[in-house]
């Protein structure tokens, strides 16, 4: 098995890529993760000014003062996002020694599909 990131592919993946971030260089994981927040915090953010909870003064309605959501958003998937170039090559290697263990079927469908795939973008 080769060292590529065997959990890539599919659309999100090809998204990136059309768009110039899909690549492992860190600059290409610093834009990702801000594009994340952009995508996910931006419009919540956006929908509650419209609903008027925002701002509310209150912490449990208002939008900006949740924290949970804020880390969620701000914080987390950021993280996420930039672990994924350090943990994909990880986790394809660990894949490839449960198949030649035998934890993981080779035969199984779906994992098959994903082997081959990765074998074919190399």
């Amino acid at each position: 098995m080769k060292n590529d990131f065997l959990f890539e592919g599919g659309p999100y993946t090809r998204l990136l890529h059309r768009l110039g971030i899909g690549g492992k260089r860190s600059r290409d994981v610093v834009i990702r993760a801000g594009v994340g927040v952009i995508v996910c915090w931006l419009p919540l953010a956006v929908l509650s000014w419209l609903n008027g909870s925002f701002w509310t003064g209150d912490a449990a309605t208002s939008f900006i003062s949740n924290m949970d959501v804020q880390t969620r958003l701000l914080v987390t998937m950021p993280i996420f996002i930039i672990a994924e170039k350090m943990i994909g090559s990880s986790l394809t290697l660990t894949l490839g020694q449960f198949i030649r263990s035998g934890v993981v079927d080779r035969d199984d469908k779906t994992g098959s599909k994903r082997l081959s795939y990765s074998e074919r973008r190399s």
